[in-house]
């Protein structure tokens, strides 16, 4: 039979050695820790969603530099712009006051807004897919020449007509061709991806 050492008086009931209650201790901060951070992230999810949350210089810097280097023959400027997350957890993203220029200036084309709702799934593999894209806003030009033909250009600058056509019904035609294209050719498809 062991004796208790006279120099370690006996723990209280419920306390085991010293390691133990450190071990327990350790366990209880850890749980409150984690109850702390899962309800933190759920309130942060429910306070922001349905609110716009303005992107960081850094973000519309990237997307101005992907954007210039997609397409070197215009430049595209935008004032503001936010992320939303919508109820059932849809983003969208949306960009104010874009202005598309000619590497000298001139205008190309301008609308006031431009908002894209995001597939969460895409977004979850790393690329950026629009479900659905709107623009509103948008400023364009119909003209009737002296020879009766029509044309459309977009916006308000010195850019030549989009589109020309010897009537307005032709020309209606010619825009319903364009809306009615397929939404991503398959090399559109990859190159959203990066």
């Amino acid at each position: 039979m062991r004796d208790p050492s006279p120099s370690s008086p006996p723990a209280p009931d419920g306390e085991g050695p010293p390691r133990r209650r450190s071990r327990r201790r350790a366990g209880i901060v850890s749980a409150v820790v984690l109850v702390l951070l899962a309800a933190l992230a759920t309130g942060a999810a429910v306070y922001f969603t349905g609110r716009p949350i303005p992107a960081p210089l850094w973000v519309q810097t990237r997307i101005e530099a992907r954007i210039a280097s997609a397409l070197p023959q215009a430049r595209v400027d935008f004032g503001a712009m936010e992320f939303v997350v919508d109820e059932g957890w849809r983003p969208r993203v949306r960009l104010q006051d874009i202005f598309v220029t000619t590497p000298e200036g001139d205008e190309i084309v301008s609308f006031n807004e431009f908002k894209a709702s995001l597939s969460m799934r895409s977004l979850l593999r790393g690329m950026a897919q629009p479900r659905a894209i709107s623009l509103s806003g948008v400023v364009a030009n119909l003209r009737r020449g002296a020879d009766g033909r029509v044309s459309l250009s977009a916006g308000a600058g010195i850019a030549p007509p989009e589109r020309e056509a010897a009537t307005l019904p032709q020309l209606i035609g010619q825009i319903d061709e364009v809306l009615a294209a397929p939404r991503y050719p398959p090399s559109a498809q990859s190159s959203c991806a990066r």
